[in-house]
Formats: C-alpha cells, sequence, structure tokens
C-alpha cells in the first residue's frame, strides 16, 4: 500500500492556490471583449427607460379604473 502511494505521489502535485492560479493562467478562455461588452451595456442602458416607459403607457392605457390624474401621477413617477 505504502509503494502504491509513493507512485502515485509522483504523478499528481499537491493541490495549492498557486498551482490552480498558475493552471488556470495556462488555459485558453472564452472571454467577451471589455470594449464590445461596455458598448452593448450602453445601449441596453439606453434603452431600458423608453421601454420600461412604453410597457406603463400601454398599461395606463388599458387601464379603465385609474383617473387621468392618477395616470399622470404613475407616468411622473416612472418618467427617467
Amino acid at each position: 500500500k505504502a509503494a502504491l502511494k509513493h507512485s502515485i505521489s509522483k504523478h499528481v502535485e499537491s493541490y495549492s492556490k498557486e498551482t490552480a492560479q498558475q493552471q488556470l493562467q495556462g488555459l485558453k478562455s472564452n472571454t467577451i471583449e471589455g470594449a464590445k461588452l461596455a458598448k452593448d451595456l450602453k445601449t441596453i442602458n439606453d434603452k431600458l427607460p423608453s421601454q420600461i416607459i412604453g410597457v406603463f403607457d400601454k398599461m395606463l392605457a388599458t387601464d379603465k379604473k385609474s383617473s387621468p390624474k392618477s395616470i399622470e401621477e404613475v407616468r411622473s413617477y416612472v418618467d427617467f
């Protein structure tokens, strides 16, 4: 049993944070370029407020129970 353990230990490195980091650095990663991601995120952030307002406008247009004053209050609250 001891001989088997000794022969395996020749081929297996002990785990450490340093060896894990070295292994990770050696891997090719599939990443998104930061500039493209930043551009896409800006596009989303630019479109999101108008999309939210559009959804609320559609919802308020079909709302028969609310008064015009209540509808305007909701619109002013949601307005970015």
